[in-house]
């Protein structure tokens, strides 16, 4: 499933966007256009809702976690292999952990060194204050290792607020996937627990984890064929206009604004407008991600869209991506946008678009590198831990016994009652 890592990286794309927007143009969160006064009304097309697509990165959260609902039990889906669930388990916290640590631990250090530059304006407090602040290695290890996985947050590091959510999601995945196999309605079990997390008894920061459970009934359903065994609910699954009505209803939720700006006389509700509006966004933005990849598994041409090569290579360093763009942003983005705009007295707009076109492909240079250095050797050493902990030595094989080693090498032989280890890369 290609596609699946396509559709993430275009996501991660879009979160990197999003923090320019809220950084350098917070306007356009609001669905309002800049006025002529205004910094940015040169571009102020992009406030538009067509546009708001491409930087949409609460959406693109949301999606991530529809995304792991999807992807971590379909493996389980198809074997009915319990151990799968158990194995993939306990890999997890390795293979969040390690990334996380490592980009924790290079923002300590750029922060030692005071690498993160500030435009100096007051408007620019969100993305110039999003840098680490000046603590001890073990303050470090406490929050990469402990504090970031059970309060949330990471002061080394903001984006990593997802990864309690993303872990806990996870392991919440894997708990009800068995389930789904044995109940008589899993579809059912799915919404009642995506429910059961909106529930205002309940909701605070659980809402994060509903979108996992609707993910959880796509896998269940891509698992058993893409169809329903009820006749006239397949007969309206396969429809075409069930199709275009997911795709277009999911992304019209993408237009919709961040933010709902209240008039004067209306600021002593603002607070609740505030709550309601993250509860409304968590509802439309997991139905409307669940919708787009319904669409996307049950449309060849969208599969073949999110399947070509740069949604691929977006997709192979979405993750890393995700861990060190603000690392790059508070420094390659902020620093030519000071020189060109606060010493220099460029216009606004030109000094972000000449910074943008250095800043990003470092995000994605520096994207590909860690990945290569950090993620893929995590999920390397996450199958070995494993492989280790599970491993149980088999009894000696009899010695008069040769019908079971014919036509294997002596290699081949010794792996198979494991007195040779396996490699680890």
């Amino acid at each position: 499933m290609k596609y699946v890592d396509g559709l993430r990286g275009c996501a991660a794309t879009a979160v990197v966007l999003q923090h320019v927007v809220t950084g350098f143009y917070p306007i356009f969160n609001s669905g309002r256009l800049p006025e002529e006064t205004e910094r940015g009304h040169d571009i102020s097309f992009l406030g538009l809702p067509p546009f708001r697509i491409l930087y949409n990165g609460v959406f693109s959260v949301y999606l991530f976690f529809v995304l792991s609902g999807f992807v971590l039990p379909y493996k389980y889906f198809t074997s009915k292999d319990c151990t799968v669930v158990t194995t993939s388990t306990l890999r997890r916290y390795i293979r969040l952990g390690i990334p996380c640590f490592a980009a924790s631990f290079i923002a300590f250090i750029m922060s030692r060194w005071d690498m993160f530059i500030s435009t100096g304006m007051p408007e620019h407090a969100w993305i110039t204050n999003y840098t680490p602040k000046d603590a001890s290695f073990l303050t470090l290890l406490k929050e990469s290792l402990f504090a970031m996985w059970v309060r949330g947050g990471n002061m080394f590091g903001g984006v990593m607020w997802t990864m309690r959510h993303e872990f806990v999601g996870s392991l919440l995945v894997y708990l009800f996937a068995p389930a789904m196999t044995f109940v008589k309605y899993p579809y059912a079990l799915c919404l009642l627990c995506f429910a059961f997390c909106l529930a205002p008894p309940v909701v605070g920061d659980t809402y994060f984890y509903a979108p996992f459970f609707l993910g959880m009934g796509l896998s269940y359903l891509h698992a058993h064929g893409n169809t329903f065994s009820i006749p006239w609910v397949e007969k309206v699954r396969a429809s075409r206009i069930t199709f275009w009505l997911c795709l277009l209803v999911g992304v019209w939720c993408i237009f919709l604004p961040l933010e709902i700006q209240t008039p004067w006389w209306c600021d002593f509700i603002s607070d609740f407008v505030r709550i309601f509006t993250v509860f409304v966004n968590a509802v439309t933005y997991s139905i409307a991600s669940a919708l787009i990849l319904f669409a996307v598994i049950n449309s060849p041409r969208l599969q073949l869209l999110f399947s070509s090569r740069i949604c691929i290579f977006l997709g192979q360093v979405s993750f890393a991506v995700y861990l060190y763009h603000m690392l790059v942003h508070t420094t390659v983005l902020t620093g030519l946008f000071k020189l060109l705009y606060v010493e220099h007295g460029w216009n606004y707009d030109l000094a972000m678009l000449v910074g943008l076109a250095v800043d990003l492909p470092v995000v994605f240079i520096v994207g590909y590198v860690m990945s290569r250095l950090v993620d893929v050797p995590s999920i390397r050493l996450a199958s070995y831990v494993v492989d280790k902990v599970k491993r149980v030595d088999p009894p000696s094989p009899a010695p008069s016994s040769r019908t079971s080693t014919e036509g294997s090498s002596e290699r081949d032989v010794l792996l198979n009652v494991e007195l040779i280890p396996k490699s680890f890369p």
